[in-house]
């Protein structure tokens, strides 16, 4: 559920606030500042890696203290392993929001995008029982990775080096993807 709910969070009011932004003009008058399109960018982006980190601490300790989900992990490894999901999450939203127009179309992308994530990530049904040319699929999928590394660090007590694999594809994903920082300089000009 973790992995679902940040990307709601991160994604989808990502793509909403910059299109807001962009709807309103505010996102033209920051052209004339000094300031350049990576700053803003990064501008953007952590106050929600901030909201998101704070939303993983809330839920991981109200699933502990109520619903007594274990907690077997390293608390650094998943504050690391959220911060790369949430960088990946956050670079969806901006990518979407870069190629829409309006809040509208914002949302839509991002609902267009987060259905066949929950369904290919393993969150819903276990990718061992889809079809066989579906699979490699999957690999593409950020919340796949999330919910293996959330999975092996909650209940398994796996660190680091256990969970290597996933974190590499979400690092790739968060860090590795310039196309939506490249759409938002060509936006911005």
């Amino acid at each position: 559920m973790l992995a679902t709910l940040l990307l709601d969070v991160t994604a989808l009011v990502t793509a909403m606030g910059v299109a807001r932004e962009r709807e309103t003009g505010t996102l033209e008058q920051l052209v004339v500042t000094p300031i350049r399109p990576s700053v803003l960018l990064a501008g953007k982006c952590l106050q929600y890696i901030m909201f998101g980190l704070v939303d993983v601490l809330a839920i991981l300790l109200l699933g502990n203290l109520i619903f007594d989900v274990p907690f077997r992990g390293s608390f650094g490894v998943i504050a690391l392993g959220s911060f790369l999901y949430l960088s990946s999450t956050l670079r969806i939203g901006i990518f979407i929001a870069s190629f829409g127009a309006s809040q509208e179309q914002a949302i839509l992308g991002t609902f267009g995008f987060m259905l066949p994530a929950m369904l290919l990530s393993g969150f819903m049904s276990p990718i061992s029982s889809m079809p066989p040319w579906l699979r490699p699929f999957t690999m593409l999928i950020p919340m796949r990775h999330y919910v293996e590394f959330m999975r092996g660090c909650l209940l398994k007590g796996a660190g680091m080096h256990d969970l290597a694999q996933q974190m590499v594809a979400l690092a790739v994903w968060g860090s590795g993807s310039l196309v939506p920082a490249a759409r938002f300089r060509k936006r911005l000009a």
